[in-house]
């Protein structure tokens, strides 16, 4: 019986590593993108926001995504710390830092 008991744990682990890697089906919701941008600086950065935005709408429409966020710094690290502070809290599935 000594001999089982590793095999034992062995299997045990096994089985719990497997339920923690597959993904659960009923958590399969599309998930929130969400955007910190740091500051509208230049033309790129107010580029790169309008496509954010247009793909971000495509995607929603598409069910790609259930929302998204777009949030802007105004070249202020504080006010970009207080922003993903509180993308932190609203639990965003991704967010982009820029």
């Amino acid at each position: 019986m000594a001999f089982r008991l590793p095999s034992t744990w062995a299997g045990a682990a096994a089985a719990l590593a497997i339920a923690l890697l597959t993904p659960s089906t009923a958590a399969a919701k599309p998930p929130v993108i969400a955007l910190s941008n740091a500051y509208y600086g230049n033309n790129w950065r107010h580029q790169m926001v309008d496509a954010f935005r247009k793909a971000a709408n495509q995607a929603k429409k598409d069910g790609l995504i259930s929302d998204y966020i777009v949030l802007n710094g105004d070249n202020s690290v504080s006010a970009q710390i207080s922003q993903m502070i509180d993308l932190i809290l609203r639990k965003p599935d991704v967010i982009l830092i820029d």
